[in-house]
């Protein structure tokens, strides 16, 4: 079975890929072309380009914990000697590094469907700027070989919550078709652990649990700097997202298990990623996307996944269809709420 003949079109965007491909691409070229009007060889010049791509990744994974530090939200209590510090911030650059210039914009996103599926089938829902292919190492470590995986790829941006809450409507509803099965698990990471906890909410029959790690509950202190404050990740201070978390308590209407982790770089205060009510876990010794990436933090997914198949009621609890999120919970379909 191929991906395409699973997942809907509209969740298949591959225009992440396009931008990342072409702005690393440019990048490379500005600093070769620079160097060889410089005098240099061009096979030096393009090296330069090379380093100079990566350079900028670095650099961007270092700052965004110089940035914690200087908010507050790094204190020696959690970062620990500069030693452990440093392996932190080394160990999410790294892997900041490899998702941004090697598996999202060249690899295929997470598509497992063993002969003889077991379980419930799980989607997996990647946060802003990223697509299904930010999941290739949770997939690679991932301790059942007969359960499916399938990786989402929506539109990167998020600027607008509904159309991202449709094409996941249409990725779990491809995948029940595919496996037969009335329900699905989400696993969502960063704004896709915030999307798969209000989709839950909307239609709690379809979905057996979720699990959301390092997502931004309660707002991350980047949101008002990448398409202002009610646009892109949500700040602090987002009406939309505070109406949410007031209309719901923090909760989710089918079982939730929370992976937060107090080095997360991008939400911050880390503190944002727990729910006030729910089944808190914290991962040790990972920023945000080590948060998905690391053998350990996989084990801890798992773990919850593995907890979730069997304490969760087969959304018994809920009576009748699926519920709508009262309009007030920033879902409203005559506004772009994100």
């Amino acid at each position: 079975m191929q991906i395409r003949t699973l997942l809907p079109s509209n969740a298949r965007s591959i225009s992440l890929r396009i931008i990342l491909v072409g702005s690393l691409i440019g990048l490379a070229a500005m600093v070769t072309t620079g160097q060889i009007g410089r005098g240099l060889p061009w096979h030096q010049a393009a090296l330069l380009g090379l380093l100079a791509v990566v350079a900028l990744q670095v650099l961007i994974g270092y700052a965004s914990f110089a940035v914690k530090w200087a908010l507050r939200d790094w204190p020696a209590s959690v970062r620990g000697g500069w030693r452990r510090a440093l392996c932190v911030a080394t160990l999410e650059t790294a892997w900041m590094a490899k998702l941004y210039l090697v598996d999202q914009p060249l690899l295929r996103a997470v598509f497992r469907w063993p002969t003889q599926p077991s379980g419930v089938p799980i989607l997996l829902v990647h946060g802003f700027w990223c697509n299904g292919a930010v999941w290739r190492a949770l997939q690679r470590d991932w301790p059942e070989p007969g359960r499916a995986l399938v990786a989402v790829s929506l539109e990167p941006s998020y600027r607008s919550f509904t159309r991202q809450l449709d094409a996941l409507g249409a990725a779990v509803q491809a995948v029940q078709r595919a496996s037969g099965q009335s329900q699905v698990l989400l696993i969502g990471h960063s704004m896709g652990g915030l999307l798969a906890r209000a989709y839950a909410d909307r239609h709690p029959q379809q979905i057996r649990g979720v699990v959301c790690v390092a997502a931004p509950h309660r707002g991350t202190w980047f949101g008002e700097l990448i398409y202002g404050r009610e646009y892109g990740p949500p700040s602090p201070r987002a009406r939309w997202l505070q109406a949410y978390n007031r209309a719901s308590a923090e909760r989710c209407l089918v079982p939730t298990v929370c992976l937060w982790t107090a080095d997360d770089n991008i939400v911050i205060p880390a503190e944002n990623s727990r729910m006030t009510d729910g089944d808190n876990r914290s991962v040790r010794d990972c920023g945000h996307l080590a948060a998905i990436c690391s053998r350990h933090a996989v084990a801890m997914i798992a773990t919850a996944v593995l907890d979730l198949d069997r304490d969760s009621p087969a959304a018994s609890a809920v009576s009748g269809q699926d519920r709508n999120l009262p309009q007030a919970a920033g879902v409203d379909d005559d506004k772009e709420s994100v």
